[in-house]
Formats: structure tokens, C-alpha cells, sequence
């Protein structure tokens, strides 16, 4: 049983990162942006982590994931900061 338990839970990992990979392309292609392509991504990815993780029963998996979080929600935080455009040089603004 939890061989087959294990199975499935392989499977919908694979499952859900082909689907983020999906999203995050859909999210492109239809002008969402790179930023929040790549946000969807990442989440999909955390999700995926998270399943694995399931089968894990170990500290190092579970810091891993715990790593893995906070570089997502650095990325996701660095993605809010706006980019700023071509400056003026100095004196040129009359």
C-alpha cells in the first residue's frame, strides 16, 4: 500500500510541475508578463515540493522545503519592485 501511496504521489508531482510550466507559458503568451509567469511557476513549483515532501520523512527534507519557500518569496518580493525607466542626465531637465 504505500508503495502505490508513493506512486501516486510521484506521479502528481510530475503532474503538477507539467501544469506549471503550462500556466506560467499560458500567462506569458496571453500578456500577463514575465514577472507573473514566473510567479506562477514558482508556485506551482513550491507545490510540487510540498508533495515530495509528503514522502520524506527527514529534517533535511523538511529545511529544504522550508528553503526553497523563502527563496520563492524573495524572488516574488523582488518581482514587486518596480524597474526604473532610462534617467535624465543632470541638467538636462530645462
Amino acid at each position: 500500500m504505500a508503495d502505490t501511496y508513493a506512486e501516486i504521489i510521484r506521479g502528481a508531482v510530475i503532474l503538477v510541475v507539467v501544469l506549471g510550466l503550462v500556466a506560467a507559458s499560458a500567462a506569458l503568451v496571453f500578456g500577463a508578463g514575465i514577472r507573473t509567469a514566473l510567479s506562477v511557476l514558482l508556485e506551482f513549483l513550491v507545490a510540487a515540493g510540498l508533495l515530495r515532501l509528503s514522502l520524506a520523512h527527514t529534517w533535511a527534507a523538511i529545511l529544504l522545503a522550508v528553503a526553497t519557500i523563502v527563496i520563492r518569496r524573495i524572488i516574488v518580493a523582488g518581482f514587486s519592485i518596480p524597474l526604473s525607466g532610462p534617467r535624465k542626465p543632470v541638467g538636462s531637465g530645462r
